[in-house]
């Protein structure tokens, strides 16, 4: 991805991304409110780090592994015992 300037891009990756982001998460939380944390959690971590996003060349892909990840951090903040494994 070219990014003259990083957060135009970001922007417009934003609003390309964010009706489809929103339905696959509220797909696995059933919840509104999470699912809109979760994308401004993922977003802000972008912000903070523009070149994360400067070499992914499938951003939609990307994204929804993204979101996944972000997803699983915010239940491991909420339960952290939830996730672990028994060993």
């Amino acid at each position: 991805m070219k990014m003259n300037n990083p957060f135009e891009a970001i922007e417009e990756i934003y609003i390309a991304h964010y009706p489809y982001l929103r339905n696959y998460l509220l797909k696995l939380t059933k919840d509104e409110e999470v699912a809109d944390d979760i994308i401004q959690e993922l977003f802000s971590k972008i912000l903070k780090d523009p070149a994360r996003i400067s070499q992914v060349q499938h951003m939609k892909s990307w994204l929804i592994k993204a979101s996944k990840n972000t997803l699983l951090d915010y239940y491991k903040k909420r339960n952290p015992n939830c996730c672990m494994m028994k060993i």
